[in-house]
């Protein structure tokens, strides 16, 4: 397609400037370089495909311009080329990496965990130090009067809370040292569990629905799972390589006993 469109735009120009001497099969060329450029958005590649076609010094010139400008063109309305398109109408992200393709097909709902501690908001932090010593948890979900989610108190914040002299004397509240957190929802991806957990320093994230506790994702269940899945893609990969170098041998095999 590239080499009739340089072609007749070549052939135009000698028909209407003959005096130049232009030669349209130099514009068929420089025409494929450029389709072939803007198809697979590596001008470098087919700068030099058609050099070595050539091995015309005087094309190089108007063969990069026109490769150039059809990758940027190109890249501008697609950002994908004739082979990574496959990949992402096969959903791979293939620009994000592989872990971003694990991450992003997995639920929360495939690794919510229902082991959590609540406590309400009103509740004395006296009682709840000794909840503390009891159980030795490490962070509790903070809920409501109506059992809505608000947000969590981890040993941090008990630390810092232990040398008022109020919890002692039963003034202080949950409500006065919680911190509200981002939460998920099951039908989120374990990408995005995975940045809200980079914008929050701790090792549980809750689960809500309708603003209300349904459970929780830990951080070391999910790094689990990703390296778990790491493995089976391995393991698979592993497996179809064996087998196709299994049936490149039988055909080798069944070459020389035809010869």
């Amino acid at each position: 397609m590239g080499a009739y469109a340089g072609f007749i735009v070549g052939s135009l120009f000698n028909y209407l400037f003959p005096s130049i001497g232009i030669t349209p099969g130099a514009y068929a060329l420089v025409g494929m370089g450029g389709v072939v450029s803007s198809a697979i958005h590596g001008p470098l590649t087919a700068i030099i495909i058609i050099f070595e076609l050539t091995g015309d010094y005087n094309i190089i010139l108007p063969l990069m311009i026109t490769c150039i400008i059809a990758s940027l063109l190109s890249e501008v309305f697609n950002e994908y080329s004739i082979y990574t398109l496959k990949l992402k109408l096969k959903g791979i992200l293939f620009k994000h990496g592989v872990e971003v393709n694990i991450l992003k097909r997995i639920k929360v709902s495939e690794i919510i965990k229902s082991d959590f501690a609540v406590v309400n908001k009103n509740t004395p932090l006296k009682k709840l130090i000794g909840k503390v010593m009891e159980k030795n948890i490490n962070i509790f979900h903070v809920v409501d009067e109506a059992d809505k989610h608000i947000g969590i108190i981890t040993l941090s914040n008990l630390k810092i809370a232990i040398g008022e002299k109020d919890i002692f004397e039963g003034f202080l509240l949950v409500e006065d040292i919680y911190e509200p957190i981002e939460a998920i929802s099951e039908q989120d991806s374990l990408e995005n569990a995975m940045t809200v957990f980079g914008r929050n320093d701790v090792n549980e994230l809750p689960v809500l629905k309708n603003g209300e506790l349904i459970g929780i994702v830990k951080r070391t269940d999910l790094i689990e799972t990703y390296n778990q899945e790491i493995k089976r893609i391995e393991a698979k990969s592993s497996f179809l390589a064996k087998i196709k170098f299994s049936e490149n041998t039988e055909v080798k095999r069944f070459q020389m006993n035809i010869f």
